[in-house]
């Protein structure tokens, strides 16, 4: 029993330690902290996305199982991309001074 909680917490751990860097990674292309809401859209992405991966080496796991975990992970993943990519376009165009500026500088 002591056994079965060890590898359990260890388990959970590799997982927690896998959404991290999930998260990080989808967040590296921002540029920004995230708003709330995009860094939900980064949190349900990478937990579904690690749990999927969790899943998809588990030989215990079912076929049935694999395939909706894997459909959600997908299905989360493209709901984070359309909210990354709606908040990019809520950002105000540079004005032309700071194209200007930046050019002159580059």
């Amino acid at each position: 029993m002591a056994r079965q909680m060890e590898s359990n917490a260890f388990a959970s751990d590799a997982l927690s330690k896998r959404v991290a860097h999930l998260r990080k990674a989808y967040a590296k292309g921002l540029g920004h902290k995230p708003s709330t809401l995009e860094a939900a859209a980064l949190l349900t992405a990478a937990r579904l996305t690690a749990e999927a991966e969790r899943a998809l080496a588990d030989p215990a796991v079912s076929l049935n199982e694999k395939v909706r975990i894997d459909g959600a992970a997908r299905r989360a993943r493209a709901d984070m991309k359309a909210t990354l990519q709606a908040n990019k376009r809520d950002l105000p165009a540079p004005s032309l001074g700071a194209v200007l500026k930046g050019a002159a500088h580059g």
